[in-house]
């Protein structure tokens, strides 16, 4: 059997994807995964340098298509730059060897929930606005109203650049 050339095997997916999205039948569905960290692991790199070194990414990535014989690969399968989500300050977004341990993926942080008296009163049901009750507001039978809880304040995003960045 006769080894095909690198130029061959291009061809042949090149072909195969585009046919694809032409949206007419290639000889088979095109293999082109989304792995994320996977690739990095598979490189042996940590999810931190995958995540700091763009060129890393890429050679991981470029190892994974080559061994596992895809037919297209994302040139960076970690989903955002972390240069960019710590420039603007994301405080809602999780950085490995930051905000993580070098060795596990991104994650995003669910800010607290908002106590139902501080939301709008277009998204409160108006049944949580006041109990229903069979004695008339205002009446002496009527407990006196008590004071909403306190809302909380935005406070400003927290600065990253007092934390070392990774070796």
């Amino acid at each position: 059997m006769r080894r095909r050339t690198a130029e061959a095997r291009y061809q042949e997916r090149l072909a195969r994807y585009t046919t694809a999205l032409r949206k007419e039948q290639p000889d088979r569905v095109p293999l082109r995964p989304f792995v994320a960290e996977f690739t990095g692991v598979h490189a042996g790199y940590t999810c931190q340098q995958m995540a700091h070194q763009y060129p890393l990414a890429f050679e991981a990535a470029c190892r994974c298509a080559a061994d596992f014989d895809w037919d297209a690969v994302v040139p960076n399968m970690i989903a955002t730059w972390t240069g960019m989500t710590q420039a603007m300050g994301l405080k809602y977004y999780l950085t490995p060897g930051i905000d993580l341990p070098p060795n596990v993926g991104h994650q995003y942080s669910e800010p607290p929930p908002t106590p139902p008296s501080c939301r709008s009163a277009s998204t409160t049901p108006s049944s949580t606005t006041r109990p229903a009750s069979s004695t008339p507001p205002g009446s002496p039978a009527s407990p006196p109203p008590s004071a909403p809880p306190a809302c909380p304040t935005p406070s400003p995003a927290t600065s990253r650049s007092s934390k070392a960045p990774w070796p």
